[in-house]
Parts: C-alpha cells; structure tokens; sequence
C-alpha cells in the first residue's frame, strides 16, 4: 500500500530523542540521537492552516506551523521528540493517527531550526 503513496510522500523524516545531562556549571546540555525504528521515515510536510487547534485530551490550544505526514503508523512517538527533515527541525506538540487503517501518522509541529 504504503509503495503505491510513494508520490505523496516525496521526503524523508527521522524522529530524534533527546538525552538531557548538566555540565559542571550545572547548565543543561541536550543531545539528541535517532530514535530506534524511527529513520528515513517517507513523508510531506505541509505549512499548517495557521490556526489554533485543541488535540484530543489536551486541556489547551496550540498554535503549529507545519503538520507532517509520516507513511505508517507511529505510535511511540512523543511530544518530546522532533522530526528532522532535510536538515530542518521540528519540534512535535503532538501525533495523530489518520484513521487510514493506520497507514499514516499525523505531526503537528513548530519549525525549530534549520541545521541545529
């Protein structure tokens, strides 16, 4: 299924984790690494309808800039990760299923940075 969408995912996205630890200053150095499974993921990315919106169980609206569509179902990812997609960063504020029969994974997301 996923091969006869291949027009409709023409990039790739890599979701990353991030691993929090303190220097000696006791600043925090972030580090992010590649989450297991979750690499060279095909997908699009959309500029957001530039709307507030209320996920399901969220008690408040979030406004997004992008959304990403990941090809397949993606249930481990978190609000806590972001999606890289040719060099550029996004932070995830939250996943939905598509309701596809679980062929696609919903990202919400704000652009972060380009090459961070």
């Amino acid at each position: 299924m996923i091969g006869q969408l291949g027009n409709h995912f023409p990039s790739t996205c890599t979701i990353q984790a991030v691993t929090e630890t303190f220097d000696a200053n006791e600043e925090i150095i972030r580090a992010w690494s590649n989450l297991a499974g979750h690499i060279d993921i095909p997908c699009s990315v959309a500029l957001s309808s530039g709307k507030l919106s209320k996920p399901p169980a969220q008690a408040q609206y979030t406004l997004t800039t992008h959304r990403i569509s990941l090809a397949g179902s993606y249930p481990a990812i978190i609000r806590q990760h972001r999606a890289v997609i040719a060099g550029i960063y996004y932070e995830i504020q939250y996943t939905t299923p598509s309701g596809f029969a679980n062929s696609v994974t919903l990202l919400d997301c704000n652009l972060v940075d380009r090459g961070a």
